[in-house]
Formats: structure tokens, sequence, C-alpha cells
């Protein structure tokens, strides 16, 4: 064989396919994220379905990062998918562990399991597909929405956390989600929601709405917030402040949030 035909074969053409494919990722929008590595669960998984909904009391129930274009005025995607859900993890909290706990908003499904980080895992590992359920079950939430949320803590029991990271749906991750949702256990007229760095609330109010139209279905949540963030935020802790305001005062909640720049 020529010498000018095998450098061709040998080492031309990997070089042209590797650019192409380098250049249909810049055109196409390939995941930011591509790593799909997956959170390491710690002992059985532990879930309820049922139709006798759970009151739970917890006050932020879920926080998760959506695309701009979704919009909390609009039901949310009917195909909650439990393969694609992941945590985001700033590089800080590698080797740690993550309690996520996962809370329909009409309270029939509620799973809580502690998770080892991997210490090589990606910036948004998937949690993994641990339930009994199957996408037929999972079907009857198609007009709930499905709260998530991450708590760095060495036990699902510990009350106290040291930050909590926020969800994302692997299925929407073409680019980094700028859109911060936080479901609320609380009316939302009775709320006001911030996020607050150094002390100061960054620029971008959240605003909040019902999480349903319909009043029985509002068992673990009743407000679902959201603000928008591109360019407002860079990668670190940050302080949630939940306000409820009652009629003569005002209590503040605060929650310590682990964030990542867009």
């Amino acid at each position: 064989m020529p010498l000018f035909a095998w450098l061709s074969r040998e080492t031309i053409w990997p070089v042209v396919i590797g650019t192409a494919c380098f250049m249909a990722s810049l055109l196409f929008g390939q995941p930011a994220r591509a790593e799909d590595s997956e959170l390491q669960l710690i002992g059985k998984y532990s879930e309820r379905f049922d139709n006798r909904p759970q009151v739970l009391g917890n006050l932020l129930v879920g926080l998760s990062w959506v695309r701009a274009s979704d919009d909390l005025t609009e039901r949310p995607d009917p195909n909650f998918s439990l393969p694609d859900l992941a945590v985001e993890l700033p590089v800080k909290f590698r080797s740690r562990r993550v309690c996520v706990k996962i809370t329909s908003e009409d309270g029939r499904y509620t799973s809580q399991n502690l998770y080892d980080i991997p210490p090589g895992s990606s910036l948004a590992p998937k949690v993994g597909n641990h339930s009994k359920y199957g996408t037929t079950d999972f079907a009857a939430l198609a007009d709930e929405y499905v709260a998530v949320v991450g708590r760095i803590t060495k036990d699902c029991q510990d009350p106290g956390e040291e930050a909590i990271v926020p969800s994302i749906d692997k299925r929407i991750e073409v680019s980094k989600p700028t859109r911060l949702i936080a479901f609320v256990n609380s009316k939302p007229e009775q709320i006001s929601v911030h996020l607050m760095a150094d002390g100061k609330p960054v620029e971008s109010p959240f605003r909040c709405g019902d999480a349903g139209a319909d009043l029985k279905s509002r068992v673990a949540f009743a407000a679902v917030c959201q603000a928008d963030l591109p360019g407002l935020i860079t990668t670190g802790t940050y302080q949630l402040e939940i306000d409820i305001h009652e009629r003569f005062k005002t209590l503040p909640n605060l929650f310590t949030v682990a964030l990542t720049a867009p």
C-alpha cells in the first residue's frame, strides 16, 4: 500500500471524523455534562406510593433547575422520569453523602434515600432508578408537580444539612438551565422568597404561584416559586430565604443552598 494512502486512512480520517463530531456537538447542542455517573444507593430503596396522601411538615419541599422557557403557569412535563433524575453537586461536595427526597404534589408518592457521592462523579450524577414502580405507575402523576430536594448530610434522619442542592432532569440538559424553582409548603400569597449572597438579595426576585388549580391536590406543597438567574450567580453557597407573612409578623426561614454558575 502506498505510504500516502496508509497515512490518509490511519491519520487523516480520524482527525476529520473527530473534527466533524466536535463541530456537530457545537451545532446541535451536546449536553454540557456528558458524563452520566450515578450516585451509590446506601441500603434498601425506601418509597411509598398509594392513594392515602401523606401530609408533610417540611417548608422547602423541592429545589430544581429548569429551562428558562418553562413556566409555572403551565402544568409540568407529564412524563416524570426517575431514570433521568439527577442532582447538581459542586466539586466541594464530592466524596460526601446526599439524601434525596422525592415528593409528588398530592402526597401519594414519596421516597427518601441516602447515597454516597463517588469521588469522580460528574457535576450532575443521576440518582438511578431503584424504584419497584414502573412507567405506568408514575403515569398516575401526569397532572402533578413532582418536587425533589437533595441534602448534603450524613443521615436522612438528621434535621440539619451542610447544604441543599438542586435537582435537574437530564432530558433537558442541553445547556445549563437558568431558572430555579422552589416548591414550598405554604400558600403563595403568604410567602416571599429571596436568594441571598453575603446578606444581600440577588437581583432577580422569585415569583410565586399556585402549585395546582385543584385545592385537594395541594397536600405536600401549595406554592411553586421561580427565579431567572442567568449571569447573576457564581458557583458557591447561598442563603435561600423564605419569609412567611403572618397577620402581625414575618417569620424568616433560611436554607443554605449550593449552586453552580450557568
